[in-house]
């Protein structure tokens, strides 16, 4: 394990982004392991692809309201079965986030950045936010190029380039995240300095929406990932949500709710932490959708293997049969 002293400290998203430039420029790889965590990260720079195995309309349309589609969680041709989605992994580093980094990666995000730095000129600026919220969080950062789903061929360029993956090194840090965000929250809306505008704007979170968007936004499990998935839950302490392991230990995270009927989602991840299925299933239990991931590298080798075997087969009955002759 790489010990802590080698990680960097960045505050706000001016470090992420430098991060984000040499990875996605130069094709970096910067590893950093928290020596003080009994969790370690199992990022591995590569390409998956997912696919739409399943998706029943009919049934889909019986279970959520009408606004609700796939292309609501999945961008591009998601609603089609046998479209397909890449990720490219192009790199990973462990850093330092203080609070102003937390809530501009993970909850002031896009537009509403801006409001964030609207509020240096009502005494909330990046030190003095800082100074309220000392806490620092450790985590592994990956950097993925995303092609969404399509029916076609994929693009040569990406449809997103700086997509990100995480791993919290202590998964109780997930708890403290979210209660120092909601104080902080309780703290701007009862400043009558700040603007209505600015203040109504702004939303507590609980525990289940918070790890629904984790989930749906790039959370990664440290491993060993079931105990590392058990002390999310443990520590969000969420309802209608569970977790459970298949028979090879790869964990889901379940996620229960009502549209227009009940629903479950299934959050499946991988040996490495990283997500590989993701399913839903309606009041009956039955699959109604479901995103499969594979990895060509496997493909490869398996294509190899099979060549090899044949090869050394071929090659094995030519001698003998060589053999055989000279004997004669």
């Amino acid at each position: 394990m790489i010990k802590t002293k080698n990680v960097q400290n960045f505050k706000g998203k001016i470090g992420l982004y430098a991060i984000l430039f040499i990875l996605l420029n130069y094709s970096v790889l910067i590893v950093s392991v928290n020596g003080n965590s009994t969790y370690q990260s199992a990022l591995t720079k590569g390409t998956d692809f997912f696919k739409v195995s399943v998706y029943h309309k009919d049934k889909w349309t019986s279970t959520f309201t009408e606004d609700v589609l796939p292309s609501n969680f999945f961008k591009g041709e998601s609603n089609i079965t046998g479209a397909e989605s890449k990720l490219t992994l192009r790199g990973y580093t462990n850093i330092n986030l203080d609070f102003y980094g937390i809530l501009s990666n993970f909850f002031f995000t896009g537009d509403q950045l801006a409001a964030l730095i609207s509020l240096d000129a009502y005494g909330y600026n990046e030190s003095e936010i800082n100074n309220l919220y000392s806490d620092t969080f450790q985590l592994t950062f990956g950097l993925r190029a995303v092609w969404y789903f399509t029916t076609s061929e994929f693009q040569e360029t990406p449809n997103a380039t700086a997509n990100s993956v995480f791993i919290f090194q202590d998964p109780s840090q997930y708890k403290d995240i979210l209660d120092q965000y909601n104080d902080f929250v309780d703290v701007l809306k009862n400043d009558t300095l700040i603007p209505l505008i600015i203040r109504s704007s702004l939303v507590n979170y609980t525990s289940n929406e918070f790890l629904t968007n984790l989930a749906f936004n790039g959370l990664a499990l440290g491993i060993p990932t079931t105990t590392y998935l058990e002390s999310i839950i443990t520590e969000l302490a969420p309802t209608n949500v569970s977790y459970s392991a298949d028979s090879t230990g790869n964990p889901s995270l379940i996620l229960t709710g009502f549209s227009k009927n009940n629903y479950s989602i299934a959050f499946k991840y991988g040996s490495d932490g990283v997500l590989m299925e993701f399913k839903v299933l309606d009041v009956n239990g039955a699959v109604i959708y479901l995103i499969t991931s594979y990895n060509t590298e496997w493909i490869f080798f398996l294509v190899l293997f099979i060549f090899i075997g044949i090869s050394g087969l071929i090659i094995g009955i030519y001698l003998y049969m060589r053999k055989k002759r000279l004997k004669k």
